[in-house]
């Protein structure tokens, strides 16, 4: 616009040549002068002939047949000169009420001038607003409407004479009679001179409201500031004085308030609050009102005369009859968001730019008032301010000790001042308020025509109100900021440069973009100016026309259409310059990022840390960056290569984005003219520019988020670091657990741990080493913040972008990566690659640049964490198993349990890492989520598929870190429990299996226990690390359909949660195959001496091992059919049919050991299959069975019982029958021991040796027993029972089946001498010798 406009400005002096467009307007004034010449001439001949028509009308008799109509045509004459006569006093309003206009112009003129020029002599020059200040440098003609000649009959010493009152009531009263002269012609559009008559009405109209204006001006500015010192420097209120008496203190001075301390500063301003009489105790100034009688009475009369008569910048709105103009919003207006921010340099005396421009708030005499008395405000304030600086340096020149203690004094005067200038800011802004209740505020209630009866109050009048008064009271607060801002950053040195310090090269570049917006700020108001001339010349000569012609009319449309040509030609003119405007902005801020992304793939490869780097960042190294990008630009000649490669500064971001913000605009405007040939070319132009600014902040949003790093911080304990819940922990008498501790953390003890924190409701302070917080600072969330406003909801089909709502929305195909048909996630990579799926290896594209920038870019440092944090453990775990103590299946067993402790300890950093992505996407993504298509445009529509996008984007994301999750604990069921071994072929029946499979039921055990322990972490975990995986719907959105909000990361965790109960199912399985596939054979499996076996103990560790995880194993057979247990669901078996199977499979494999004892060779073959099952059913009660009342399971780990009636009933009926079959082996023994009757003993003569017959019968008794007892106590002996208790019993049971018998049989026969030669070598086992051999039996061998 600024560029068009110089082409309309008179281009040299009074003398120089015409221009091309003043000839032309030179010679149709010239044209329409001789136009109106003839037309004048032709009213003149037909007012001639009406006389004549009349005279002769005169001469007609009455007595005739026409005398009836010429009486009826005399009526309708009478009527139409009473109409006419009334129209004449109308037209006769000009006339009759310029000369009081003018009068009250030229007198209000005056008045502006006397005043700024006694400003002027006092030094006050300042305080004047720019108006009056051109009123005395170029004569008054700046701000004014139009010129009008002085009247004939007043000369030049009645024009400049002082106003009186009287004549400011004549001059507003005129002003009421021009408006009504307005409505007159206004109810009367027919009347072909009523457009000129209402044009001169207006013109005479705006003459008064410019005299109106001058006068506000000059009363409000030179009534000066509306406060005054106090007699003390404090209170001068006489009620507070005497209460400050009755309490024994008095009002602090001026000189006082200068040394007054930050405590009694406090204390004063507590006691004003409680007495409620603030505005009396702050201050060396009190308001008051500046304005004499007669000035309230006049100022009350203009703003009465005016009210609420509104004015769309070419004209005002004189009456009701005239439609209300399309007002614009008052200006200044705050920016988008209502944030202010500051555009001045600190110390300038001005915080922002919009204190500084100029009030439109649509009605003259509102933005008289707010220039004013803005313009005194503003000096008030900074006068003040000034004072006590230089009070300020008088004193820090004359300061005592070093310069460390001179500081010091100076930073807590300039703080103590500051407090000072905010108490007389506010005693300013409260005497601004009561010039406003006293001039202004009485207008309120008009209507739209300044207070007409029966008017309807405008709420746009009010709406003005309130910004002029905000207009007024916002420059001191301006000031005030300014100055406060300049204590910190100057005064106490929170800025580094000192107040001598040459300026960066951000400062010099603001301070010359403010001298060229300051310049180009001049020219567009001269060329303003000149415009307004050329449209009052216009209208003169639009005046001039008459409608009398058909010619007329022509060019009045012709004109109509020549002035819409010409607007539609600047607005196009401006739209096609937007490439020309926007494109350095975008260039430098394309250059500006891609330098930035670079830096940070730099510096992320001298770290290390290059796989951490998206791959367009890598390319960006490798091969110059060009990838990725939709084209590329040639330098712009305004800019060499060091402006380009210079670092990207906030304010030039924002410009870009500002920039991209006019390039939619200029599209839209073109989108909507395709008739128009140049639409498209501009339109691609606009495409090509708007597409690199899209690549330029898609290259920042990734650099910016990948160099930000992980959104997880080290705890300070590697624990809980929340203060509650250390207190809670205290009175616990516990602490939380270290680092340290969580790498040696039992089952149990993460179980207990994780179930107090859901309990708790705060698992996310519990769990992990690690933290969420946000790695980016407050510049870079407002840079982020800014780039996704900017781009907001505006998608691409790939090919280009839809700039505007005008364009067609582009045929976007759904977010990919996408869930494959059904919604299940299958692997697809290799175990131990470290990824599950190829869906989380794919590129992000969602439709929306910027959302795939920030998906790559955080799934990238997402995924490094976890993997990172997983190779960590892997490292420890490691190190920590190279000097394993006990044997190879202990090493196993504990590398196992160490594999499923650290799984769990990565699904906790996993959902560490997942919560702080969250915190990102929430602080940076989120608030664009409600954008419209085109980013937020007013009244737009939100568009699904973005939300869509979010959800995706945000999912790939999490996705990354719950991939390499899944990977590491498949990883760890298949390597490191060995889920995936080839366990053997199936038992065959009888529970016999191929005695080739060597399967260890240890490994078997640690592998479900480990297995049991990870479904216990995912079971507690799980449900929360899939809630983090997803988006929560904003307020008032639909709810979806069925399976539309599933995301890769939902469906991931669905898959970790199946894929851990799977695989733990195996590692079930597996324990029971590999009790079932235990060799019979062989002594490791099957003892010589019938010992208790391998398998017994191994499943006594098995069981207990599994015991303790009742839940998980719950929640495995709830979701898989086992062979032990086929239900699903809520039928599904608990912890004891497990059990229970894995027992019965058990005495399955005992059995068929001890059937296998029978085919040995020798004679304690049988003995040896008994004693065996009695070794092992014993030790299996000894350690599982219940020692108190039966009700189900009782305890977990070596304290575990198994409290069923089955398994105590079972091994009981078993050993009691085993244990029978034993001792018939040692019941042969009795039958020896029968008793021989007497009457067959027979002695030889001497009566004390038996006869040989009778002897014999002893004698194969005694020979009988002793054969078959060395014969099964040789064979006997050989075994072992290594529990003592049952060794015990054995040998008492022994005892009892033949040991009693055969001592009554001892004791009768041994005293009778049967044999003369061998009796001694039939009694060699007396009872008590065979009582001590059978106590040597079962020994340990």
């Amino acid at each position: 616009m600024a560029a068009a406009l110089p082409a309309l400005a008179p281009s040299g002096g009074p003398g120089a040549p015409l221009t091309e467009s003043q000839s032309r307007i030179a010679a149709l004034t010239k044209a329409l002068a001789a136009m109106d010449s003839t037309t004048k001439s032709a009213c003149r001949t037909c007012t001639g002939l009406s006389h004549r028509s009349r005279h002769l009308d005169s001469l007609t008799s009455p007595a005739s047949e026409t005398s009836a109509l010429l009486a009826q045509t005399s009526a309708n004459l009478t009527l139409a000169s009473g109409v006419l006569k009334d129209a004449r006093e109308k037209f006769d309003t000009v006339g009759d009420c310029a000369p009081a206009v003018e009068r009250l112009f030229w007198g209000a003129r005056g008045a502006c001038r006397e005043v700024a020029a006694h400003a002027e002599r006092q030094g006050r020059g300042g305080v004047l607003p720019p108006g009056m200040k051109g009123l005395l440098e170029r004569g008054g003609q700046d701000g004014l409407r139009d010129s009008l000649t002085k009247s004939s009959g007043m000369d030049d010493a009645a024009l400049s004479a002082p106003l009186t009152e009287q004549e400011l009531y004549a001059g507003a009263d005129a002003l009421e009679i021009v408006r009504d002269a307005h409505a007159y012609f206004a109810q009367r559009p027919e009347w072909k001179s009523a457009s000129d008559a209402g044009g001169e009405l207006e013109r005479v109209h705006c003459l008064g409201v410019d005299a109106m204006g001058l006068l506000v001006t000059g009363h409000l500015t030179g009534a000066g500031a509306a406060v005054r010192r106090k007699v003390d420097g404090a209170a001068t209120v006489e009620k507070r004085r005497g209460k400050k008496a009755s309490r024994g203190q008095r009002a602090s001075t001026a000189a006082e308030r200068a040394e007054e301390a930050a405590a009694q500063t406090r204390d004063r301003l507590q006691e004003a609050l409680q007495n409620r009489d603030l505005m009396k105790s702050i201050g060396e100034y009190e308001e008051y009102l500046p304005l004499s009688t007669r000035v309230v009475r006049e100022l009350r009369a203009i703003f009465e005369c005016l009210g609420g008569m509104p004015s769309d910048g070419e004209g005002l709105v004189l009456s009701s009859a005239a439609p209300v103009p399309n007002l614009p919003p008052p200006a200044p207006a705050l920016p988008p968001g209502g944030k202010v921010l500051r555009t001045e340099k600190v110390g300038s005396g001005h915080y922002t730019n919009l204190a500084m421009a100029d009030l439109r708030t649509g009605y003259p005499h509102l933005d008289a008032y707010g220039e004013a008395r803005k313009s005194v405000a503003y000096a008030s304030v900074d006068g003040y301010c000034r004072q006590l600086r230089n009070a300020r340096k008088k004193l820090l020149s004359a300061a005592a000790g070093g310069a460390a203690a001179a500081h010091a004094q100076n930073v807590d005067a300039a703080a103590r001042d500051a407090v000072r200038c905010i108490e007389h800011a506010m005693v300013v802004v409260s005497g601004e308020k009561s010039v406003h209740r006293c001039v202004v505020a009485p207008s309120s209630s008009a209507g739209r025509t300044g207070g007409e009866e029966g008017a309807t109050p405008d709420p746009r009048y009010r709406l003005a109100l309130a910004a002029s008064y905000s207009y007024v009271a916002g420059a001191a607060v301006d000031r005030l900021l300014d100055l406060i801002e300049y204590t910190f950053l100057r005064e106490a040195g929170a800025a580094r440069p000192g107040p001598g310090a040459p300026l960066t090269e951000s400062q010099s570049r603001i301070a010359a973009l403010t001298k060229a917006l300051a310049a180009m700020d001049s020219t567009t108001k001269s060329a303003c100016r000149t415009c307004t001339g050329l449209s009052h010349r216009s209208r003169h000569l639009d005046s001039l026309t008459s409608p009398a012609s058909e010619t007329s009319a022509l060019l009045a449309q012709t004109s109509a259409n020549l002035t819409l040509a010409s607007g539609v030609l600047k607005d196009a003119r401006e739209k096609f310059d937007t490439v020309g405007d926007c494109e350095p902005a975008v260039e430098r801020l394309f250059w500006g990022a891609r330098g930035a992304c670079r830096e940070v793939a730099a510096h992320a490869e001298r770290q290390g840390r290059g796989g951490v780097l998206p791959p367009g960042m890598k390319d960006l190294l490798e091969r110059g960056g060009q990838d990725g990008l939709r084209g590329s630009l040639p330098k712009a000649t305004g800019m060499d290569d060091a402006a380009l490669s210079a670092p990207l500064t906030e304010q030039e971001l924002y410009a870009g984005a500002d920039a991209l913000e006019i390039v939619r605009d200029a599209h839209s405007y073109f989108a909507q003219r395709p008739e128009w040939k140049s639409a498209s070319d501009a339109g691609g132009e606009l495409e090509r520019v708007h597409c690199l600014g899209v690549d330029a902040m898609g290259l920042l949003v990734t650099g910016h988020l990948t160099g930000a790093g992980a959104a997880v911080r080290r705890k300070v304990d590697g624990a809980a670091t929340v203060e509650k819940r250390r207190e809670k922990k205290a009175s616990r008498g516990q602490r939380a657990a270290t680092a340290a501790e969580r790498a040696e953390e039992a089952a149990a003890q993460t179980r207990d741990r994780l179930q107090e924190a859901l309990q708790n409701r705060d698992l996310m302070k519990s769990i992990g080493e690690y933290e969420e917080y946000l790695p980016l600072s407050t510049r870079v969330v407002r840079e982020l913040r800014a780039i996704f406003e900017c781009l907001g909801g505006m998608p691409s089909d790939g090919e280009g972008l839809a700039l505007s709502s005008a364009a067609p929305l582009p045929n976007l195909p759904p977010p990919a990566p996408a869930l494959p048909p059904g919604g299940k996630v299958l692997r697809t990579e290799k175990v131990g690659s470290g990824h599950y799926t190829n869906l989380t290896l794919a590129d992000l594209r969602t439709g929306y640049p910027h959302l795939d920038a920030y998906g790559e870019a955080r799934k990238s440092v997402a995924y490094a964490s976890v993997d990172g944090y997983c190779r960590q453990l892997r490292t420890a775990r490691k190190k920590a198993s190279s000097a394993p103590a006990g044997g190879a299946a202990a090493a196993h067993a504990q590398n196992v349990d160490a594999a499923a402790r650290d799984a769990v300890r990565c699904i906790e950093h996993a959902m560490v890492v997942v919560s702080g992505e969250k915190s990102v996407h929430r602080c940076v993504v989120a608030p664009s989520s409600a954008a419209g298509r085109t980013g937020g445009e007013e009244g737009a529509t939100p568009d699904p598929r973005y939300r869509l996008a979010l959800a995706a984007s945000y999912s790939h994301v999490a996705g990354a870190a719950v991939d390499r999750l899944l990977d590491l604990i498949e990883y760890t069921f298949l390597r490191e429990a060995g889920c995936a071994s080839n366990l053997g072929s199936a038992a065959g029946e009888g529970g016999a299996a191929g005695s080739g499979s060597d399967v260890d039921i240890r490994s078997a055990a640690a592998a479900a226990a480990a297995g049991l322990r990870v479904v216990d972490g995912v079971r507690m975990l799980g449900p929360s690390l899939s809630k983090l995986c997803e988006l929560s719907a904003l307020p008032g959105d639909p709810p979806p359909p069925p399976g539309a909000d599933a995301t890769v990361a939902s469906a991931l965790c669905i898959s970790l949660h199946r894929s851990t109960v799977k695989n733990c199912s195996k590692t079930l399985e597996n324990l029971a195959r590999a009790i079932q596939l235990d060799p019979l054979d062989g002594p490791k499996h099957r003892p010589t001496d019938a010992r208790v076996a391998t398998v017994s103990s191994d499943v006594v560790h098995a069981i207990r091992m599994v015991s303790p995880f009742v839940s998980a194993y719950k929640s495995v057979s709830k979701r898989r059919a086992l062979p032990w247990d086929p239900n699903i669901g809520n039928g599904a078996a608990e912890m004891d049919a497990f059990v229970r199977f894995l027992v019965k499979q058990l005495l399955i494999s005992l059995g068929g050991k001890a059937q296998n004892y029978k085919n040995d060779e020798g004679p304690d073959a049988q003995a040896k299959s008994h004693l065996f099952m009695m070794n092992n059913t014993h030790y299996l009660l000894d350690l599982l069975a219940p020692t108190g009342d039966f009700g189900g399971s009782a305890g977990d780990g070596e304290n575990y019982r198994i409290n069923a009636p089955w398994f105590w009933q079972k091994l009981t009926k078993t050993f009691e029958g085993e244990k029978g079959k034993y001792l018939a082996y040692w019941d042969v023994l009795n039958r020896h021991l029968t008793d021989v009757d007497d009457r067959d003993l027979t002695f030889q003569g001497n009566k004390d040796v038996l006869s040989l017959e009778s002897g014999r019968l002893l004698k194969s008794r005694f020979s009988g027993f002793i054969e078959d007892f060395e014969r099964v106590y040789s064979a006997h002996r050989t075994f072992t029972v290594i529990d003592p208790k049952l060794r015990g019993v054995l040998q008492s049971d022994v005892r009892k089946v033949f040991l009693g018998r055969y001592k009554r049989f001892f004791e009768r026969y041994s005293r009778i001498n049967f044999s003369k030669k061998n009796q001694e070598q039939y009694l060699k086992y007396p009872p008590q010798k065979l009582d001590s051999l059978i106590g040597q039996l079962f020994a340990m061998q």
